[in-house]
Formats: structure tokens, sequence, C-alpha cells
């Protein structure tokens, strides 16, 4: 009976998401006249939920049934699922107190833990969604690069991004990761659940939230409570510098802040953040320059694209000698390079700066971007070139910047299924492969021409794998603005001119 699985997501609630015994009756009649019921049913056992890391197998029969009795579309089930998850939630201002209290009685890490577990019970991190992405590590010519296939959020359109940009702000929220968001349900997105956390950067209130896509793991996205465009300068270095030294357990970063090259999301200023380790932040030195400030080490670092590292244990020192990198970058020009910092009235120059905190100190990485194009390269000069578009054509931002990788989840059919397929035996014909299988005819020939077509299914799956990661080490190279054989010389030179 329903009734039955109404009380069982209380019982979850309860167990879970801290739903106070006090509440469960008034939660269980919320519940009800959710799926349009009015009598608490038959007293019929309630199933464990003992032992269950997300609500996935508590809500499966409610939808079912709101389904079935016409309370919803099956379209529309996510929407719901949020709605009952919402019913059964805190309110945001409990979550911060109670996130306020961990921090007090417990420690920054245990409250920050106990958050990221509290949205996955409540499914807005969607666990389960995310252990169903593609994942794994890459031997790449530099590094071990990680590689995903994400099956839970929809590609990025470049163009689109860019002209989000220049688009003023309509309706209400503003746009998707307003603060306003926290329990919306409008303009196609699923808010019910958002929960923030309040942080003050350089005086400044921002709020953060885990990322229900999760790219990596505890992935935060630390938001300007006011709806402003993305700015890298000497301000967003200090706020990133604020954020580690409140949450030192985290990496924090800011795509740059032009399309192409600055993510899918420029019209709200927002940094993201997290506990994994990205394969850059393994990098070493290719070398060490002297800085006029003995306090800060800086130095090139032996990574694919073009990255300066500084790192001091005094704030002050190394904030002012990378800000004087990142206000020189926007300006620089080297034709040789291709590297020009304006043309027809656009900016082209721009970073992504990186932070970290240690127990010897601050880390700062800078990633040198340009987001120029030309009739060669349309998508961008620095940016995947077209021969590699099959695998990935959206931006390159920050986190594939630093070798994690967020690649579509056509993919998966694509090139897992339907790419591999002929690799095992499956007749190929080029000119007849489908209209989205087109993409990809060139490197399925070049697999065929490597490989043969009497693989086993782990063997195609592992040659996929294999030029995936040819191209994902080749697209990083790509967005080099100092090549590191014809350009090492130059960037050097740069440096030191900021220094």
């Amino acid at each position: 009976m329903i009734q039955t699985n109404l009380k069982q997501l209380v019982e979850y609630a309860k167990a879970y998401c801290m739903l106070p015994k006090a509440d469960e009756y008034y939660t269980f009649n919320r519940l009800l006249l959710l799926l349009n019921l009015d009598d608490c049913g038959a007293d019929e056992p309630i199933p464990s939920v003992e032992g269950m890391t997300g609500p996935d197998a508590v809500l499966e029969p409610i939808l079912a049934y709101a389904v079935e009795k016409g309370i919803i579309d099956e379209g529309q089930t996510e929407a719901f699922s949020s709605r009952l998850m919402d019913t059964v939630s805190l309110r945001p201002s409990q979550v911060q107190a109670v996130f306020e209290e961990k921090k007090a009685s417990l420690g920054l890490k245990a409250a920050t833990d106990w958050f990221h577990d509290y949205c996955e019970k409540t499914d807005y991190v969607k666990r389960s969604a995310i252990e169903k992405n593609l994942r794994w590590d890459a031997k790449g010519e530099k590094a071990d690069l990680v590689i995903t296939v994400n099956l839970s959020k929809p590609e990025v359109d470049n163009k689109k991004s860019a002209a989000m940009l220049h688009k003023k702000p309509s309706g209400y929220p503003s746009c998707v990761i307003c603060r306003q968001n926290e329990g919306f349900t409008g303009h196609g997105t699923v808010r019910d659940t958002l929960r923030t956390i309040d942080v003050t950067l350089d005086g400044t209130p921002f709020f953060w939230q885990f990322s229900p896509y999760a790219y990596y793991y505890q992935h935060a996205i630390i938001i300007n409570t006011e709806h402003t465009p993305m700015i890298v300068n000497t301000t967003a270095l200090r706020r990133l510098m604020d954020f580690v030294d409140q949450y030192p357990h985290y990496f924090i970063g800011s795509n740059a802040a032009l399309p192409r090259i600055g993510g899918s999301l420029l019209v709200h200023d927002h940094y993201q953040g997290g506990l994994e380790q990205m394969p850059m932040h393994r990098a070493d030195y290719r070398t060490v320059l002297s800085a006029p400030d003995a306090k800060v080490k800086v130095g090139i670092l032996e990574w694919y694209n073009s990255v300066v590292r500084f790192e001091s244990d005094d704030r002050e020192a190394i904030l002012a000698t990378a800000a004087r990198m990142i206000e020189a970058w926007k300006d620089y020009n080297n034709a040789a390079l291709g590297i020009l910092s304006e043309s027809a009235g656009e900016k082209h120059n721009s970073c992504s700066p990186v932070v970290r905190r240690t127990e010897t100190g601050y880390i700062i990485d800078l990633i040198l971007r340009n987001n120029r194009t030309d009739e060669t390269y349309p998508d961008g000069i620095f940016h995947a070139h077209p021969e590699y578009h099959n695998i990935k054509k959206e931006s390159i931002g920050l986190i594939e910047a630093m070798g994690l990788y967020i690649l579509p989840a056509r993919l998966n059919r694509q090139l897992f299924k339907e790419a591999a397929a002929y690799l095992c035996g499956k007749p190929y014909d080029g000119d007849a492969l489908a209209e989205d299988m087109q993409v990809h005819r060139e490197m399925i020939e070049l697999l065929l021409s490597r490989h043969g077509n009497s693989l086993t299914p782990e063997e195609a799956e592992a040659a996929v794998r294999s030029r995936i990661n040819e191209v994902c080490d080749a697209i990083l190279k790509n967005t080099a603005v100092f090549d590191e054989n014809t350009g090492s010389e130059v960037f050097r030179a740069f440096v030191v001119s900021c220094l």
C-alpha cells in the first residue's frame, strides 16, 4: 500500500535527514497531500531503511504510484522526487545551524563531510547517477590524467555560453546559480533540496553548495550572492585565498572569465573547489625562476598548458606577485605565437587561478589562457583542434585544464557501444554511418587500421579508451598559449618580466 511507502520515507528521513520525531506525523500528512490521499492506510510492516546510502529504493514505488494515478507525467519524476525529499528535509536555516554547530564541536572537516553526506542523503547530490559515470586513469605524456564520461549533465555549446554572457537578466531567478534558487522549481530547474552555506570572501557575501553533478569528490561551487559577471583580477585572487584560509582542506579555483576558455556559466561570479587532488596539483616545476621577493618561489610547471606556480608562507607577498602576472597577462601580445590580447573590440587574454593551502603556506597556480579564433580554428586557436571535436568540442574549463576530463554522455553509446562493435566484427561501411556517428568516422577507421575487427568486447573497449586518452592528451597541448617547443623561452621571458 502506498501509505506504507510514505511511512518508509518518513523513517528514512528520521534516520538520515535529521527529521525530528516530533515532526513525523506532520511530515507524513504533507506527503499524503502530495499524493492526493486523506488517510493513513492499513497497518502494515514498514520496510527497513538500515544501511541505505540514498533514497532511491524508497522513492521508486512512490514515483511509480504517482505516474500510475496521473498525479505526474513520466517526465516529471525528477521534479516530484525532489519535492518529496524537500518535504522530509531540514530547512536551509536549519542546515546552516547544524553545520555551524558541527564546525564548533567536531571541527571544520567533520562539518563539511556532514554537509556533503546530507546533500547525498537528500538526493541533491545525485550519488546513484554519479556512480554510473565512466571514470578511468589515463597515462599521458606528462602526467596521469583522469577521464570521465559524465552521464548526468548535458553538453554545453560554446556559442550559447558566449551569448548568455551578453543576455540581460530576466525573470526570477536571474540565472541557475543565484541564491534565489533555493527551493525554486521554475524554468526547468529542480532546486527543492538545494541547501547552501554562507561565507564571506574579502568582505563580500558569498555562499557555497555542492554540485549535483559532482565532477569529483565534494565538488563545491562558491557563488557571489550578487548576480554579477565573472571577473579574474586581484580581488578574485584575494577571495580565493580567503576561502582556503577558512577551508584549508579544499582547493579552490576560478574559470577564466571569457567565452570558450571559461566554462559554461560566465554571467554569475563563482568559483569551484573540492577535496580531490587534481593531476596538475601533482606536477613538478619545469623551470624555477628567481623572484626579487625571496619569500615567493616562482616557476613554470612541467604541464601541458601554460602554468606558472607561486609558493610562499607570506600571504601578502604571494598575492602581490601573482596579481602582477594576472594584470600583465591581460595586455600581453605576441603575434608570432598567435597571442593577441584584443581584436575587434573583444578581449582574449584571461587566466584560471587555482589556490591551495598546505602545512608550509600557500600555492597559487595561474593557468594562462587565450580565446582567439581564426578561419582555421573557428572554435578557438588555443582550444581542442577540429580533429578532436568528436571527443570534446565544449569549452576546456578550469577542471579539464587541471587534467580531469568531463566528456559528454553521447560517447558512451557512440564509442563504447557502436564504434567498439566494428572492432568486434560488425561489418563497417563509413558511408552508411548514422548522422551522429559521421563525426567519429576518422576515429573508427583509425582504430580498425590499428586493431582489425576481431577483438573481444574487452579488447575493443580498451582500444577505444586508449584512443580517447591520446586525444585528451593532445587537447591539453592545444590549450597551451606558449608551445613547449617554440615558445618556452618567450614564456620564461614573460614570467621574468612580471616578477
